[in-house]
């Protein structure tokens, strides 16, 4: 990770898991680098051959490809990984926002719904 670090112009701040995949043989390790959005972990990633131990793969978060880029925001967003408490307060307050709007309306509708039977009861 070090040596693409160098290669491709980003810092290494933490190694976050290195796994193994059976199915294809290969290794994934991870860091989180200077390229990840995230602050809480890294998918900066180096694939390894689990037979000969040679790199086959570097996958960066962003910088690389816009794709790639956007893939890695969205994630980040939606966790409030980002940016600390702030963000994490923001995203709450939003999703109480959405309950209050959520409740707001069930209760319009079943007020709507309950003089809708007064009104056929009545012409009954």
């Amino acid at each position: 990770m070090a040596e693409q670090a160098r290669a491709h112009g980003f810092a290494v701040l933490a190694e976050y898991m290195l796994i193994y995949d059976p199915r294809t043989a290969t290794y994934g390790y991870y860091a989180r680098t200077s390229r990840d959005v995230s602050q809480r972990w890294g998918i900066t990633r180096v694939s390894i051959d689990g037979y000969t131990g040679e790199m086959t793969g570097l996958w960066l978060p962003t910088g690389a490809a816009a794709g790639d880029t956007i893939r890695t925001w969205i994630p980040t967003l939606h966790m409030a990984a980002r940016w600390g408490w702030p963000m994490q307060a923001a995203v709450s307050l939003l999703g109480l926002v959405v309950v209050m709007l959520s409740l707001t309306g069930w209760m319009i509708w079943l007020r709507k719904r309950r003089a809708r039977r007064a009104v056929c009861m009545h012409r009954s």
